[in-house]
């Protein structure tokens, strides 16, 4: 009995613990939420510079779950980043008179293709403001490499590499698998350019699906190639060869062949911030992160025209029953919000955006 009482009294402290420590990590969670949710507003000194990233994820839209990007393991919040909320900094650092230009600090970017053509526009459309954008980066993915070429000048880390070689699209094939273990899929299906179920019927791929592919990735490279060689006044040809070539592995063939502008160290780079706006010492040069310049006041924020809006509806993910979440597009939510925009009178139209496999 004496045993029993104390592993069950060690059992009851353990647990209490475990508990207490639980209760102290979502404490610590609510308050973190609070302080984010009451920060006080940014004040924008002159001459700053808006310093953009892109380190985390980017969706379609912020994400209305506080928790949708915490990691339970390792107790990190890796929040995706929401298109709508980067565009509107963009737009609102082109009109503010204190922010003096942007700084894309890049290295590689998790997003999709027409997710980085919207952003790109963007700081196209923040160049005609005068301002000027200035891209680094120690390495530079393809993805990365293609926002960096709307800027006025690309520096790399003079160790550094591009990862520019074009696009490709590779499928992995089960059959034999299947075979070797005595599974027969049953498959359904109708026209030759269904390929979904390929995977699971056959070992390579069919020539309608690598005429598909390609003709697809194909349309996404061609666009993409035509605004990098444009940026950088290089023919369109010969962007293809300079990919083709790999010659971005080496930061300076990348210089010589005309991808980048220059070879400089991180603290070079800040020096030459200094120098566009024209100040010297190192307590002078603001760069403000995209996270709190999204806490600042808008310059021009215009009230909104209540008689007449126009109500925008994320449809992101695959479609399914129910309500579904942030990631999915759920038949009953979307139907009640398309609903809810259908019977008020101050709604003028309705733009559906999807972004569904």
């Amino acid at each position: 009995m004496k045993q029993f009482l104390k592993f069950f009294l060690a059992s009851t402290l353990g647990t209490l613990v475990s508990l207490f420590l639980i209760v102290l990590i979502v404490i610590g969670m609510i308050a973190s939420m609070l302080t984010f949710s009451s920060k006080e507003i940014t004040k924008v000194e002159d001459k700053t510079i808006l310093e953009l990233r892109f380190d985390k994820p980017i969706v379609d839209r912020s994400p209305t779950n506080p928790f949708a990007g915490f990691n339970w393991q390792s107790m990190e919040n890796n929040e995706p980043t929401g298109l709508d909320d980067i565009i509107k900094n963009i737009v609102k650092a082109g009109h503010d008179e204190k922010i003096a230009g942007l700084f894309l600090n890049l290295s590689d970017i998790a997003a999709q293709p027409a997710t980085l053509e919207d952003i790109r526009n963007e700081l196209l459309k923040f160049k005609e403001t005068g301002k000027f954008i200035i891209a680094y980066g120690e390495t530079l993915s393809q993805k990365a490499y293609y926002i960096a070429t709307v800027a006025d000048q690309i520096f790399l880390q003079p160790e550094g590499s591009i990862d520019f070689k074009g696009l490709m699209a590779q499928v992995m094939f089960y059959k034999n698998l299947l075979d070797k273990v005595g599974v027969e899929p049953q498959v359904i299906r109708h026209g030759k350019f269904k390929s979904a179920v390929e995977p699971f019927m056959l070992n390579k791929m069919s020539e309608a699906n690598r005429d598909q592919t390609a003709r697809f990735i194909g349309t996404i490279w061609d666009n993409m190639i035509k605004q990098m060689a444009d940026s950088r006044s290089i023919e369109i040809p010969r962007m293809n060869q300079l990919a083709d070539s790999l010659v971005a592995e080496e930061g300076n063939t990348a210089l010589n062949a005309g991808l980048i502008d220059g070879l400089s160290y991180y603290d070079e780079v800040l020096d030459d911030l200094k120098t566009k706006i024209g100040v010297m010492s190192d307590d002078s040069l603001t760069l403000l992160s995209f996270e709190d310049y999204f806490m600042a006041n808008d310059p021009v924020k215009k009230k909104s025209i209540r008689s007449k809006k126009i109500a925008v509806i994320y449809a992101v993910g695959e479609i399914e029953s129910g309500d579904g979440d942030d990631k999915t597009i759920g038949s009953d939510r979307i139907a009640a919000a398309i609903r809810k925009a259908r019977l008020d009178d101050k709604v003028r139209a309705i733009v559906l955006r999807v972004n569904s496999p």
